[in-house]
């Protein structure tokens, strides 16, 4: 289970929910974080924080683009409604590492 988060104390904090339903399922999950600004004290706070308490967090952080809202707003995903390419390389990038992560943790 892929469960988004975005950096901040607030909405880490609710991860707690959602942590204890996947171990109590024994289902395995990672930490997506998302609106999140790349390369900032606060993102990399987070995603320390939630490694240390063992989760897994994806490297391929979602970061606050218009064009995520925008999209929800006609059935479509960022790459479809946005200019340029930056929201589809953050989307690539986001399934290449669940497939890795995928791989890794294949029996």
């Amino acid at each position: 289970m892929l469960i988004p988060t975005r950096p901040s104390a607030f909405d880490i904090e609710q991860t707690a929910l959602c942590v204890e339903l996947c171990e109590n399922h024994s289902k395995p999950y990672a930490f997506v974080l998302n609106h999140a600004p790349p390369g900032t004290k606060l993102t990399k706070s987070s995603t320390k924080f939630l490694q240390q308490n063992g989760g897994t967090v994806i490297d391929a952080p979602i970061t606050y683009r218009t064009s995520y809202m925008a999209a929800t707003t006609v059935g479509k995903s960022a790459p479809e409604v946005e200019k340029g390419d930056i929201a589809r390389r953050e989307i690539d990038a986001l399934w290449v590492a669940v497939k890795n992560l995928v791989a890794e943790k294949a029996p």
